[in-house]
């Protein structure tokens, strides 16, 4: 929970202030993120957030129900045809040395509690379908996605980090701009919404049918990360 009073709310702030800081300062340290996010999400806002997506004729039935499906372990997801959902994200994993791919067990509680958490261990797959890569520009964009469609505020806050770092890093400030410039209007004009997927109900679906099914496949041409959409469909050699 947030401190509550004026001497309470203060020292949130510093909090906050010197987290955002020292992550745009060092985006390799995401650890000191945690402050920041810790303050934000102990607010009304951020319940009110989700609380408001409950609600989207979207996701409704997916609260409603607190959907959750298994993950295949690591080699039952790499023995996946490979250009799959589940082989191309094992693959990303594999790579970028993630833990292993096993989200924890819906958390009882509120329909705001539910989203956070689907949220939290989709995250990566949101990655994979928007095909945004874990440098600075394809973080800003991933949070400028939720801000923009979740109306979120530690996504918010998180871009608002990604965007001071451009100031203190002015050789990517413009690759970072781009990457909230796609997903802003992304945002704005897909009618549907990442978190409203059931991605696990078709692991061996292969990615780009999954790009193609929800109606992206317009939209991603606009995507400055073109690279980084057909990285992990083809098993490198080597």
């Amino acid at each position: 929970m947030a401190s509550s009073g004026h001497g309470g709310l203060r020292r949130d702030a510093l909090r906050a202030a010197l987290s955002l800081l020292e992550t745009a300062r060092d985006p390799r340290r995401a650890d000191r993120m945690y402050a920041l996010l810790d303050v934000v999400t102990a607010t009304p806002l951020m319940d009110a957030c989700f609380a408001r997506q409950a609600e989207r004729s979207d996701l409704k039935e997916l609260v409603i129900s607190r959907y959750s499906a298994p993950w295949p372990d690591p080699d039952a997801m790499r023995s996946l045809r490979p250009d799959s959902l589940g082989a191309c994200l094992q693959r990303r994993s594999d790579a970028l040395g993630l833990p292993a791919l096993r989200p924890p067990a819906v958390p009882e509680g509120s329909d705001a509690t539910y989203l956070m958490h689907r949220l939290r261990i989709t995250h990566d797959i949101h990655h994979l379908i928007l095909g945004l890569p874990t440098t600075v520009a394809g973080e800003a964009a991933a949070a400028a996605y939720y801000a923009a469609a979740l109306q979120s505020p530690s996504a918010t806050a998180v871009l608002t980090a990604w965007m001071t770092h451009g100031l203190m890093a002015p050789d990517e400030h413009g690759s970072i701009w781009k990457g909230i410039r796609f997903a802003t209007e992304l945002a704005l004009d897909w009618s549907s919404c990442l978190l409203a997927w059931r991605w696990e109900d078709a692991w061996d679906r292969p990615l780009q049918d999954w790009r193609t099914l929800v109606g992206l496949d317009p939209l991603l041409k606009r995507s400055p990360f073109q690279e980084e959409l057909q990285r992990w469909i083809t098993p490198r050699q080597g």
